[in-house]
């Protein structure tokens, strides 16, 4: 069977996860979606950062753009995937769950977490999202970051700095 792109979900608008986003959409024809407080990322380089490299991004298709927000759900034949709020990389930023698999953006990685220098990071809330997804799933789940080798749940546990007991 074929497979058909619905739609691109974002984890958040940084310059480096909507890179080739508009080559994107029009290859495939399809919407986008991004959370709610993170919709004006993608129209201002100073936002996504793009205005620090040599490359200034905007998305030129705005009505191709749609919102989210917590637990909003995109359907698929099989299973769904859900929304999840994590605050803290960014304003917006979200992960995605996906069976027993979830995908974190830039929250998390399986060497550390995200950087919260860049506009609308806030440190205190990134370790709080950190402590509600590990809190959330089971340990045997899979976390896939927007950067690096994927990791589980319990080995975050066992890692991460951030992470409450």
């Amino acid at each position: 069977e074929e497979l058909v792109v619905k739609y691109i979900l974002l984890t958040h608008g940084h310059f480096d996860h909507i890179f080739s986003l508009n080559d994107l959409m029009k290859k495939y024809d399809c919407d986008v979606y991004i959370h709610e407080l993170e919709r004006d990322f993608l129209f201002d380089p100073n936002l996504n950062a793009s205005s620090l490299t040599y490359s200034k991004i905007v998305i030129g298709d705005k009505h191709r753009i749609k919102t989210f927000k917590e637990n909003s759900v995109f359907p698929l034949k099989i299973n769904d995937i859900s929304v999840i709020h994590n605050p803290g990389h960014t304003r917006g930023s979200s992960s995605f769950r996906y069976k027993k698999s979830v995908f974190v953006g830039d929250l998390i990685f399986s060497d550390g977490v995200g950087r919260t220098d860049l506009p609308t990071g806030n440190q205190y809330d990134l370790e709080k999202s950190i402590n509600k997804l590990l809190n959330k799933f089971g340990d045997n789940d899979i976390i896939y970051p927007g950067h690096g080798a994927y990791t589980t749940v319990l080995t975050m546990k066992n890692n991460c700095p951030y992470y409450i007991k």
